[in-house]
This record gives C-alpha cells, sequence and structure tokens, in this order.
C-alpha cells in the first residue's frame, strides 16, 4: 500500500473538503497505477513540538476506468469535515463483496450503519469501513447496510444472511 501524506494548513478553517476526484488526481500526480492500494493521510505539520498529526484518512484502489474504490474513509466531523465531501457509490460496496467471495468467505461479516453509531453515540470512528482486515464493516447510512448486506448475501451465497435478518433492529 502506498502512504500519501498531504498537509493542510493548521490555521485555515474551514478545510476544503476532499473529494474523489481530487484524491485520484493525486494519486495519478505520484504516478500510481490501476489496482493500487492508496492510504491518503490528511496532516497538520508542526502541531506540537514539530510533528505531525493525522487529521484524516482515506484508503482507496485505483481502478483501470480512472476511478477508484473505497475501503476507509474517516468521520468527517472528527476532521473538521475534510472527508465530508468523499461520497460512498454502490461501486464500493459491490467491490468489497466480490472481494469476499474471491477471498472464500463462507460467512458474512457484521455490517453496521456509521449513522446508527453516530445516532447511539458510539462514534463512529469512520464513516466507511470495508478494509479485509475489520472485525466490524461499516458503511454511511442504514440503507447501504441493507444494500451491502444484501450483496454480501449474494457474493458469497450464505442462504440464512438476508436484509431483514437486521440485529441492530
Amino acid at each position: 500500500m502506498l502512504t500519501i501524506q498531504v498537509p493542510v494548513e493548521q490555521f485555515k478553517l474551514p478545510f476544503e473538503p476532499w473529494t474523489r476526484a481530487q484524491l485520484i488526481r493525486i494519486a495519478t500526480a505520484h504516478r500510481a497505477l490501476p489496482g493500487t492500494a492508496l492510504h491518503f493521510i490528511a496532516v497538520v505539520n508542526e502541531c506540537f513540538e514539530g510533528s505531525s498529526v493525522e487529521l484524516a484518512s482515506v484508503e482507496l484502489t485505483l481502478c483501470a476506468d480512472g476511478e477508484c474504490t473505497l475501503q476507509y474513509v474517516s468521520y468527517p466531523e472528527q476532521s473538521n469535515g475534510l472527508t465530508g465531501a468523499i461520497e460512498v457509490l454502490a461501486k464500493d460496496l459491490a467491490a468489497y463483496a466480490n472481494n469476499l467471495k474471491l477471498a472464500g468467505a463462507i460467512t458474512a461479516p457484521e455490517v453496521i450503519a456509521a449513522s446508527w453509531m453516530q445516532a447511539e453515540e458510539l462514534g463512529p470512528a469512520a464513516l466507511l469501513d470495508l478494509r479485509p482486515t475489520t472485525q466490524v464493516t461499516i458503511v454511511p447510512t442504514e440503507a447501504d447496510a441493507v444494500a451491502l448486506r444484501a450483496m454480501i448475501a449474494l457474493a458469497i451465497a450464505d442462504p440464512y444472511l438476508s436484509s431483514t435478518n437486521d440485529p441492530l433492529s
């Protein structure tokens, strides 16, 4: 995974939110090729004794069509809105379900909505977490959670998983 640190000005609030297109342009400027996994970290430089502080994080993979699929987006409220303009698309969810299939998954991971976590005052730590190593898959909304559960059920052919089998209901 290629890590790209993107400095942001410490005292320039509000931050201009990142977009998918901006992140793809930055990746292209770093000569990243399709299939490359990238980890973008927004840092505020020299906050405390010359050190950098991570403000936001995004992980994505570049696609051959010039687009990308997202794996991780930190929660916008924890980054002064820096990740607030990054839209999660159905193709991000579909890519995750396909990756589970390719990995030979036989059971579906738990999927929860960041909006639910926020309403329950449990966080969230992320707006989106579709990384293969995550213990709990996080998507932005309950509608996204229902859609992803259905995609996963089709991808891994789990007859017991359905969009109505919601542990949060």
